[in-house]
């Protein structure tokens, strides 16, 4: 756009707003992880590949949100 103010990085200056979304999000994705095939430190269940996961240590996984089992 003409007369717009684009700094050395070649990106356009944000508002107070767009600034801190871009700080905490960077790559502009989620922070969800997908680990098909690892089991969940917490319910004990294997997550799939299409729900969402968290790595709480090392090595352990868990469901973003731990799936209800029934029976």
């Amino acid at each position: 756009m003409p007369g717009m103010s684009v700094p050395p990085s070649g990106r356009p200056h944000l508002n107070r707003d767009e600034a801190a979304e871009e700080q905490l999000n960077p790559t502009g994705e989620g922070n969800e992880a997908h680990v098909g095939g690892k089991i969940c430190k917490h319910c004990g269940q294997v997550i799939q590949a299409n729900q969402d996961a968290r790595l709480t240590g090392v090595n352990d996984w868990v469901h973003d949100v731990c799936p209800v089992v029934i029976g």
